[in-house]
């Protein structure tokens, strides 16, 4: 971070620079985790006790966050287990891995140690999985007020591309890549308005056959701002977590809604239909903590997946709630997880797009060493029905990492050898000096402007 400071502050060019980073607070000393967790799950927030709401013949499955959030999950299924077992049978206690459409992946690539995943039944979702996804109920579709306003907007950006599209028509067949044509125009010419259109309907909600069965599912996760369902954390433990993908894909093709965006919570249809989604699961009781910038435990929530989820986002933005103005280039950065491949480190856009100007330029510098991921959804999920059309107009997008640049040109991204050289790229496009934003670390980051304030929003 020191480095990019340094690179940013020694160019010729940059008249201003504003340092956004995760805010101060004061985080719990190791050896006061297991205390904490405990008197937290003694008041829970909106629910009883943990140890009142089953007995020893309750079934009871875990729902655990996958790789991809660190936070202390061993310690927070250690303090919940002491509440439950005894009465809870060892053999009633199940624990899912809620990796909603990720990888399977075992305990131990979760975070636990394989003396606690030793004791018990542990199973990954597999989103895939008819078999043991089980349709538990439907939502209320929340689209009709939007879908008008959604197609009108889409159909102009279909008409505006036209000429590129048409180029392709020709283009792809001459070199051999007739089948990208499905890719590149199927889904333009009518796939986001179709996936739109389908998301409007009701949720059908598929819930993972253990978490069927049991009598109480536990939630074991984190809360940090999210870039289209408000904040992480909460009922997103179900859905996405363990539900089918035809229940997510119906729930995430919400994207385009203006609510549906980086620490909104108030009125964001995807946040309310993951909320009803979770309320059809049965009683869940919620176990979530908050992270510091720096990956340190700073405080614990419990009971209730809405009203502990709403205290636990409140905590999320005392860390990362930022004041800020916009400027002609937002530098950002993250830590793995987050910027282990361009899936996920995608998310760093999100907070950068709020306070870069328009014609401005992003620089996104993450490793993303383990490659793009799932380029369809990086592309067209992410980028083009999530959040392309909340970016300032003319704003370039690049990305430092140890990547070829054929393969980040297969994203939305464009690819820059370093820093310097975005910067450089600014001083040519705006030609005059100008003003940049770094954000030190993306994950917990919220920069919000002068007339905003984001605890309104939650």
């Amino acid at each position: 971070m020191q480095q990019i400071k340094e690179s940013i502050e020694k160019h010729a060019h940059v008249s201003d620079l504003k340092i956004l980073a995760p805010n101060q607070v004061v985080t719990i000393a190791d050896g006061d985790l297991e205390s904490e967790i405990a008197q937290v799950l003694q008041n829970p927030s909106g629910s009883a006790r943990l140890g009142e709401m089953v007995d020893q013949n309750s079934k009871v499955a875990f729902a655990v966050s996958d790789k991809t959030r660190t936070f202390p999950k061993e310690e927070m299924i250690r303090a919940a287990l002491k509440l439950i077992s005894p009465p809870v049978k060892r053999e009633n206690i199940t624990f899912i891995v809620a990796g909603g459409n990720h990888e399977v992946q075992t305990a131990s690539e979760v975070g636990v140690s394989a003396e606690l995943a030793n004791q018990y039944r542990w199973v990954s979702h597999r989103s895939v999985d008819k078999k043991n996804n089980i349709l538990i109920g439907k939502t209320s579709p929340r689209l009709r007020g939007y879908l008008s306003r959604y197609w009108r907007e889409e159909t102009g950006r279909v008409l505006r591309s036209l000429p590129a599209d048409l180029f392709k028509l020709f283009w792809y067949p001459m070199t051999g890549k007739a089948s990208r044509l499905r890719y590149e125009i199927g889904l333009h010419w009518g796939g986001r308005l179709g996936l739109v259109t389908f998301s409007a309907r009701p949720t059908k909600v598929y819930l993972n056959r253990y978490a069927q069965e049991a009598d109480l599912i536990i939630t074991i996760g984190q809360v940090k701002p999210h870039y289209f369902a408000g904040y992480s954390g909460g009922a997103k433990s179900i859905l996405p977590g363990i539900t089918s993908k035809h229940s997510i894909a119906s729930n995430h093709f919400m994207r385009p809604h203006p609510n549906a965006n980086l620490a909104i919570i108030k009125n964001n249809p995807i946040r309310a239909d993951m909320e009803e989604s979770a309320r059809l699961a049965g009683d869940v009781f919620l176990i979530n903590c908050v992270l510091d910038g720096q990956k340190r435990p700073y405080k614990f929530f419990a009971g209730d997946l809405v009203a502990a989820h709403r205290e636990a986002s409140r905590a999320a933005l005392e860390v990362g709630g930022v004041r800020a103005e916009r400027t002609d280039v937002v530098v950002v950065t993250a830590k793995p997880p987050l910027s282990s491949g361009i899936y996920q480190f995608t998310k760093a856009v999100a907070p950068a797009m709020r306070v870069v100007k328009k014609n401005g330029v992003i620089i996104a510098v993450g490793d993303c060493a383990l490659g793009t991921g799932n380029r369809f959804y990086v592309n067209e999920i992410i980028f083009k029905l999530g959040f392309r059309h909340r970016i300032p107009a003319g704003v370039d997008i690049f990305l430092v990492s140890k990547l070829p640049d054929k393969t980040v040109l297969s994203t939305f991204f464009k690819p820059i050898d370093s820093v310097t050289a975005g910067l450089d790229y600014a001083a040519k496009k705006l030609k005059r000096d100008f003003s940049v934003n770094f954000i030190t670390e993306a994950g917990p980051m919220v920069p919000f402007l002068k007339n905003e304030n984001p605890v309104d929003w939650i």
